[in-house]
């Protein structure tokens, strides 16, 4: 299945359309929590062994041939089957998932804080927002300290990355982990919702 456990690249195959010989290599990988401009980025989980399709298309010409990824064989001695394998990336994708809400909180986190040290003529609602959004950010991103404690976006990087460690079944611990820091991103959510709600009405029609 995996040729080691570095990152992985996702991304849609591209080919020449010269006349002649291409090659493609899939390296088995989705694409990976969203980035800056709200694309996927790199380090997306593997596929699970399975059926897939590959296509092909040329102007209107459209080419669809199926084939099989196969499980190491050398994981089935370990008790790692291609079921535990498809339940690992359905793991791996929700913690996947919840990267991007974290980072998207963090970017909409930032881009009020500026709007709200732009605003004239309302200084009662920057007083009373300002010390509000700084606590909610130090509960989200991780201080740049020397030895700073992770924070919860970092939390939830973590998680994403030990869903892909190995081929592996994951503990119940992966999982229950999984629903606390989703919990607490949702809480802190709905906490910067309540500050622009309560502290910044001038800046409630947000987007």
């Amino acid at each position: 299945m995996r040729g080691g456990f570095g990152p992985a690249v996702g991304g849609v195959a591209r080919l020449g359309a010269r006349a002649g010989l291409h090659r493609f290599r899939w390296d088995f990988a989705l694409p990976g929590p969203e980035g800056a401009g709200g694309r996927g980025g790199s380090r997306g989980p593997w596929v699970a062994p399975g059926s897939y399709q590959a296509r092909l298309t040329v102007g209107e010409w459209t080419a669809t041939k199926p084939f099989r990824l196969l499980i190491d064989p050398r994981l089935p001695a370990d008790g790692v089957t291609e079921a535990v394998l498809a339940e690992q990336l359905a793991m791996s994708l929700k913690a996947r998932d919840l990267v991007t809400e974290a980072r998207r909180l963090v970017a909409r986190l930032g881009d009020i804080k500026g709007r709200a040290a732009a605003l004239t003529g309302v200084d009662a609602e920057k007083a009373r927002a300002q010390p509000r959004l700084a606590a909610l950010e130090a509960k989200l991103v991780t201080a740049a300290t020397r030895y700073p404690t992770p924070m919860l976006a970092d939390q939830i990087g973590f998680l994403y990355s030990m869903t892909q460690a190995a081929d592996q079944q994951l503990g119940r611990d992966v999982y229950e982990r999984y629903d606390e820091l989703s919990g607490q991103l949702a809480g802190l959510t709905a906490e910067l919702q309540k500050i622009l709600a309560e502290d910044l009405p001038s800046l409630r029609a947000l987007p």
